[in-house]
């Protein structure tokens, strides 16, 4: 076989070293986004269901029933008259079937097995529990409630005086609000509130924001970091009007309920709420991780890839998501650096199930009761460490079985930056490239005519 000329060899090497360089480039651009956590999670991520499960047997809900009712009329939006609606899901289960899990969708099988056997179950000793009867299930697979649910009770668990304040602020832009649930002592609430406040501050002087990004960012590469709205909200846990939002921001965590500390979680986008700081593990450079978190650049992962849980809430989210895209302008994604290509990131929709919880987990036993002083909690959300943030660092909070301990705020926070992953990710390219062809030159000159 004739061997191919000089020039032929030179330029088949050369197209090699060019893709190999075109592909180690491409890692750091397909990494790189400098669209904040916040704004991309407001864009993208689809709020998970609180379910509210109906057991019974051979009793189906009756249609006019006020619970189905109210459950309706928050998850409803007539196409005529569109209006905010809340992430609660109505799950019936009649126990009586003979394969009652059936008809139900497979992601929701697993949780809703653990609750109808909870449901059906005795004690040693005690009696079968009635039905029917209600369980609130929240997106971590946490079981809050169980027993007689009221149409004022469906209304509560997403509708209160704080959860509307807290949507109210998401939708003026507000890049988190933070939460603090007051504790058992006046001063220690007092502390916490000024260390919120100092935080917000220097978040809004944009001492909290990464700078500019000149490979994705089409502002100066000298410009200062952007000024951010923070919000805060104050919630007292034994306010009957806030009983649920309450319950449900004390299981973010396993255990955390059982602490009288204050605490502080950052709620962001569509009501996604982070672990909270606790105790003395409130202080200044935990809450401005906090904001970091919020404020870095993006990942464009999934939400289930980012630590905590979507609280229930009542909110036009792609209403407030569209009002915030006009403001900022398109930039889901690397759409600035690939030329705001159509259909090039696609909404990503949640559709992943919880986890199923741990049979030990004990709810509230009424509607009408105060939030649980102990509860052995089961859920697949996020654990972050106690001693980044806890009084006693050596005491570590146990996970349960069911718990996958998810990555925290601070370690999903990229280690560097997005310019500099890309310039590093093309210095390699062109290295591969240079040594290829070096290889490929070497080879070629050596080789007779």
């Amino acid at each position: 076989m004739r061997p191919r000329p000089r020039i032929a060899w030179l330029w088949l090497a050369a197209r090699g070293a060019a893709i190999a360089a075109a592909v180690v480039a491409s890692r750091g651009i397909a990494g790189a986004c400098d669209t904040p956590v916040y704004r991309y999670a407001t864009y993208n991520w689809t709020p998970s269901p609180y379910r509210i499960y109906h057991i019974s047997r051979g009793q189906p809900l009756a249609a006019d029933h006020p619970v189905r009712r109210a459950i309706v009329e928050l998850t409803t939006s007539p196409p005529d008259a569109p209006r905010a609606v809340a992430n609660l899901e109505l799950v019936e289960i009649d126990a009586a079937a003979e394969n009652p899990l059936e008809p139900l969708p497979p992601p929701v099988r697993d949780e809703a097995g653990f609750v109808l056997e909870r449901a059906t179950r005795s004690d040693e000793g005690q009696a079968v529990p009635e039905l029917p009867r209600f369980a609130v299930v929240l997106p971590n697979g946490y079981p809050v409630y169980e027993g007689p649910l009221s149409e004022g009770d469906v209304r509560a668990i997403a509708d209160s005086p704080a959860t509307r304040k807290l949507v109210e602020l998401l939708a003026e832009g507000k890049a988190t609000v933070m939460v603090l649930v007051e504790g058992d002592k006046a001063e220690d609430n007092t502390a916490a509130e000024k260390l919120i406040a100092a935080t917000i501050a220097r978040a809004a002087e944009g001492e909290l924001s990464p700078p500019p990004d000149p490979a994705l960012s089409t502002t100066e590469p000298d410009a200062k970091p952007a000024r951010v709205d923070a919000g805060t909200i104050r919630l007292r846990r034994d306010d009957p009007a806030e009983k649920w939002f309450a319950m449900s921001l004390l299981h973010v965590e396993p255990d955390i309920d059982e602490r009288t500390e204050p605490m502080v979680f950052s709620v962001y986008a569509r009501g996604r709420v982070n672990p909270p700081a606790i105790g003395t593990g409130i202080n200044a450079e935990e809450l401005e991780r906090q904001v970091r978190f919020v404020l870095g650049p993006c990942a464009c992962t999934v939400k289930h890839d980012n630590p905590g849980m979507d609280l229930a809430l009542v909110a036009d989210w792609d209403a407030i998501a569209l009002a915030m895209a006009k403001r900022f302008g398109s930039e889901t994604g690397n759409e600035r650096l690939l030329g705001d290509v159509p259909g090039l990131f696609p909404e990503i929709v949640d559709v992943a199930g919880p986890a199923k919880p741990d049979a030990t987990a004990e709810p509230s036993a009424s509607p009408s009761a105060e939030v649980p002083a102990t509860a052995s909690v089961a859920t697949d959300a996020a654990n972050k460490d106690s001693a980044q943030r806890n009084e006693k660092p050596s005491q570590s909070i146990p996970a349960p079985k069911a718990v996958q301990k998810a990555p925290s705020p601070i370690e999903s926070t990229r280690e560097e930056s997005n310019d500099v992953a890309l310039l590093r990710n093309i210095g390699i390219g062109v290295i591969v490239a240079v040594v290829l062809l070096g290889i490929a030159s070497l080879a070629l000159f050596r080789r007779p005519a």
